[in-house]
């Protein structure tokens, strides 16, 4: 599993991301967030990022992504039955509200990686225990590589991986 974890982030990105420091995570594609009433997660996206492909990360991007992984989430956390809903603030702010207060929700945040439109299309979320990563190459996610060649997944993988820098 160590090379899914190491090439995860480096592929994806998402709204916070494991560090080496005090809180064990670093804000991500999230400049900051708050909990509201215990049940609902804010989170302030950054400004003028874009997906490897060039087109625009934002609010709109999350709740795209959002119901992909409702349709068919990872299933290494409650997050899934928990998650009643997204929604849109203005175009860099974005509410999650849960049915429960859920004390590890910035833990499974960092799992929740988001992808092109054109890559949910052809793969969505898959399902598996693991976050779906990519399944095949291509400029899909907003990491600070792009999979050039090969795939990586939770559970399987090619024998070679290609990463290339993001010019994004």
């Amino acid at each position: 599993n160590l090379p899914y974890l190491a090439i995860s982030h480096a592929v994806n990105a998402s709204l916070v991301r494991p560090a080496d420091n005090e809180k064990g995570w670093q804000y991500d594609l999230a400049i900051s967030h708050k909990s509201i009433e215990d049940k609902v997660w804010e989170f302030t996206l950054r400004k003028d990022v874009t997906f490897q492909d060039g087109t625009p990360f934002n609010a709109d991007s999350v709740l795209i992504n959002m119901e992909y992984f409702q349709k068919a989430p990872f299933s290494f956390s409650r997050l899934s039955e928990l998650l009643k809903k997204v929604e849109k603030v203005d175009d860099s702010t974005v509410r999650f509200h849960l049915s429960e207060p859920y004390g590890v929700f910035l833990h499974d945040a960092n799992w929740l990686q988001f992808y092109t439109v054109p890559y949910l299309e052809k793969f969505g979320w898959n399902g598996k225990p693991t976050c779906p990563n990519l399944a095949e190459p291509g400029p899909y996610g907003l990491g600070p590589y792009i999979l050039t060649e090969g795939y990586v997944e939770g559970d399987r993988r090619s024998p070679k991986v290609v990463l290339k820098a993001n010019p994004n």
